[in-house]
């Protein structure tokens, strides 16, 4: 977690975007830190875009993809996503 932007500014440095996937802990009252991401001036457009969304949806495929995770067909949205356990493999 990062409150600030010399944290994320350090979270980008060393870990790389491609490692960030923002996140909040509602319903509890952390500070929402999007417009800390989005007013960044250490990261690139496309780095924002990557950290606001486009790393998850790359991480979720990735899952989907080898079986990790299983989606229900009835109704195939992100609400419905299911982690398999060791017992359903």
């Amino acid at each position: 977690m990062v409150f600030n932007e010399e944290g994320l500014r350090h979270l980008v440095a060393v870990m790389g975007a491609s490692q960030v996937v923002y996140g909040t802990d509602i319903p509890h009252g952390w500070p929402d830190t999007v417009d800390l991401i989005l007013e960044s001036p250490t990261l690139s457009t496309a780095e924002k875009e990557a950290i606001l969304g486009g790393n998850l949806v790359k991480l979720l495929k990735k899952l989907v993809q080898s079986g990790k995770l299983m989606t229900t067909k009835k109704r195939p949205n992100m609400l419905n996503y299911q982690t398999k356990t060791k017992q359903d493999t």
